[in-house]
């Protein structure tokens, strides 16, 4: 059962085709069971056509809160298809800090899973439903066609500098970043260790690039997240062969399968994004007790996401002890800002100065938000003309 992509909607498209390349191969695996491609595929069209009948559709904003397990995928995918966007909300934080962010989304609708209460006091966000009660929906007609430039999730970056800013990423970036990770690691159907934090970005690249593949995303209970033996244990045990991780935690568990000698030798693509990332002696060990696997340093903030990558080339004995960000992904330009904002031609060298980002990556900017979204997404002239720009912060 397919809702069926509509015209311009290149990411509820992409998302179909994986789902019935393969309809009775496994899409989700874990501590809750295991639904196949066909039943994903049939739950989260049910979910999309509930969300319709209540008039949910593109640019509006939907509450996602569940822990991590078949109820909260179906929901994210069941957003995603009926064209509006999904924010997904951690039910481990304090309960004031989930009202917070159900204020800050911008959202009028929320599906919660587990039988999760809503929170008080947060306007005019109605529940729709709960997700098991989705199942058996009848297909409905959308109240619009989303395009490319609608949005497709909601994230929250750290608040590092002040409270937390809600940053709605469009549709066409999701699309392109899902294409471009297959493309450059593997478009084969791997089995997709789901570990990064709900609510983050990463999250939503571990979740596609898996389903959009024909693969299989395996879901771990949470509370196992921070028990890193017992993640590595998890690699080997599922057969993990794609893993999104911090180079924090990749360090620890190459130091935890040297220690224990036990490699998990079904690893083929590992992508280290969030910090800045060091070759440890541990580390290349890891890789060279795993001879088929790639190690992937990717660079990207939450108002853009990946923008740049590397992947570590070679014998691993030889890796740079810091690999440098890479080369700009598709659709994505990679520019540098002095401090007077002028831009610096590609002939540039030797110069320290400010990465800015223009390209199909950028987000549309901090929801409620419209004067620093003003500063930091800035229009600039450029060789190309005005351009809008990202201007991460970062130097380079």
């Amino acid at each position: 059962m397919t809702s069926g992509s509509r015209p311009g909607d290149r990411l509820t498209g992409l998302i179909e085709a994986g789902l019935s390349a393969n309809p009775a191969w496994p899409a989700l695996d874990g501590h809750e069971g295991c639904l196949s491609h066909g039943q994903l595929d049939a739950r989260s069209a049910a979910v999309a056509a509930r969300l319709h009948r209540e008039g949910v559709g593109p640019a509006d904003v939907v509450i996602v809160q569940g822990g991590r397990g078949l109820q909260l995928i179906i929901a994210v995918l069941g957003v995603v298809r009926a064209g509006a966007a999904f924010c997904v909300v951690d039910p481990s934080h304090p309960a004031a800090r989930i009202a917070q962010l159900w204020r800050r989304s911008g959202a009028v609708a929320a599906l919660l899973t587990d039988g999760q209460p809503a929170p008080r006091d947060v306007g005019a966000v109605r529940v729709v439903s709960l997700v098991k009660d989705c199942v058996t929906e009848p297909a409905t007609v959308p109240p619009r066609s989303p395009t490319d430039a609608d949005p497709a999730y909601v994230v929250f970056t750290s608040g590092s500098t002040g409270g937390p800013k809600a940053v709605s990423m469009p549709r066409r970036a999701v699309e392109n970043l899902v294409r471009w990770t297959l493309a450059n690691t593997s478009d084969e159907p791997l089995r997709t260790l789901s570990f990064a934090p709900l609510g983050f970005d990463v999250f939503v690249q571990e979740l596609l690039t898996a389903l959009c593949s024909g693969g299989c995303l395996t879901l771990m209970p949470e509370a196992d997240r921070p028990d890193l033996p017992r993640v590595l244990e998890l690699l080997r045990q599922e057969r993990i062969q794609r893993l999104f991780v911090s180079p924090a935690v990749l360090v620890r568990l190459a130091e935890l399968a040297g220690s224990f000698e036990r490699f998990p030798d079904s690893l083929r693509e590992v992508a280290a994004a969030g910090e800045a990332l060091h070759i440890t002696p541990a580390v290349r060990e890891l890789f060279r007790r795993i001879p088929g696997c790639r190690l992937h340093n990717h660079y990207g903030p939450a108002e853009t996401h990946v923008v740049a990558a590397y992947t570590c080339p070679g014998d691993p004995a030889d890796w740079p002890a810091r690999p440098p960000i890479g080369a700009p992904i598709t659709g994505t330009v990679l520019e540098l800002r002095t401090d007077d904002g002028q831009l610096l031609p590609d002939s540039a060298t030797g110069v320290e100065a400010e990465l800015c980002v223009s390209g199909v990556a950028l987000a549309d900017g901090y929801l409620g938000a419209a004067e620093l979204s003003a500063q930091r997404f800035a229009v600039l002239p450029t060789s190309r003309g005005d351009v809008r720009c990202y201007l991460t912060g970062d130097r380079v």
